[in-house]
This record gives structure tokens, sequence and C-alpha cells, in this order.
């Protein structure tokens, strides 16, 4: 619906950069560097795969 709930999962998970704005994580402003930087603080991204088996 065009909310931004991807873009904001991508932000959170290092895959895009903010174009503005802040993210608080545990009372600090944080910045995403790449999805290493994200999981190295605890955040990852399962992403949905719906053609993993064709015979389902």
């Amino acid at each position: 619906n065009g909310a931004g709930k991807s873009t904001l999962i991508k932000i959170l998970s290092g895959i895009h950069t903010m174009d503005s704005g802040t993210v608080i994580y545990e009372n600090s402003e944080v910045v995403f560097r790449n999805p290493r930087h994200a999981q190295e603080i605890g955040i990852a991204t399962v992403h949905q795969e719906l053609n993993l088996a064709s015979a389902l």
C-alpha cells in the first residue's frame, strides 16, 4: 500500500541508506552501514521465497 514497510526493513537490515530521519536503537542513534553491521547489532532479515519447491 506504499506505507514504506519494505523500505523500513531494508534500512534496518543495512540494504538501503536513509535519506532523512534517525533510527534510535538502545537509546543511541544508529546508521546501519551494511547488512554485516546490522547483523553485528542483532538485526537480520529473512526474505520470503515462494518458489523453493515447485511440487508444493
